[in-house]
C-alpha cells in the first residue's frame, strides 16, 4: 500500500514538473523534478530526455546572453572603445 502511494506521488510530481515546464517555469519544474528523483533515482529514457530539456531551457538563455556579451566586447575592442569594454567585462 505504501509503495503504491509513493508511486502515485512520484507520478504527480512528474506531471507537475511537465506542467510547469510547458508553462515556462523552468526553474520550478527542475525543483519539482528533483523531488521526484529523490523519491526514486531510476529514470525512464523518456524522463531522462525531459530532465535534459529542462536543463537546456535554463542554460540556453544564459549561454546566448554570454555569447552576445562576448561579441559586443570583441566589437568594442576593434572600435577601440575601451570604456565600453571595461563595462561589458
Amino acid at each position: 500500500m505504501e509503495n503504491e502511494l509513493l508511486i502515485k506521488q512520484r507520478k504527480l510530481l512528474l506531471f507537475t514538473a511537465k506542467s510547469l515546464y510547458r508553462a515556462g517555469f523552468y526553474t520550478n519544474a527542475l525543483t519539482v523534478f528533483k523531488n521526484a528523483i529523490d523519491m526514486n533515482t531510476v529514470l525512464s529514457p523518456k524522463n531522462r530526455v525531459f530532465f535534459f530539456d529542462i536543463i537546456r531551457a535554463i542554460i540556453n538563455p544564459i549561454r546566448n546572453t554570454l555569447t552576445q556579451i562576448n561579441e559586443n566586447i570583441q566589437r568594442e575592442t576593434r572600435e577601440r572603445q575601451m570604456m565600453a569594454v571595461k563595462i561589458l567585462q
